[in-house]
């Protein structure tokens, strides 16, 4: 570890907290594993606006499958600047 780096707790989000979003997503049920990874990014950066980038990775164990014998998933990758560029693009803002 660089000996001038130092933990900022203020900085970051409890995972407890993390937790709490999750559960509370869970409880709508969605057809679509994307669906929820895009449920719980929009309630983490509305909770937390000062986040710049998120990675979700959600695993269904037992997937609906005929013949799926393992795991089905979906990451999913947020930055604010994606974000940004998004908004910009659909209100035609134009950066100075």
């Amino acid at each position: 570890m660089v000996a001038d780096r130092q933990e900022a707790l203020e900085r970051t989000i409890s995972y407890a907290d993390i937790f709490e979003v999750i559960k509370a997503e869970m409880v709508t049920r969605r057809e679509l594993l994307e669906t929820l990874a895009i449920a719980i990014t929009d309630r983490i950066v509305s909770r937390w606006p000062q986040t710049l980038a998120l990675k979700i990775h959600i695993v269904k164990i037992a997937p609906p499958i005929p013949g799926c014998n393992g795991q089905a998933g979906v990451s999913y990758n947020w930055t604010k600047e994606d974000w940004k560029s998004q908004i910009a693009g659909i209100f035609n803002i134009k950066r100075f």
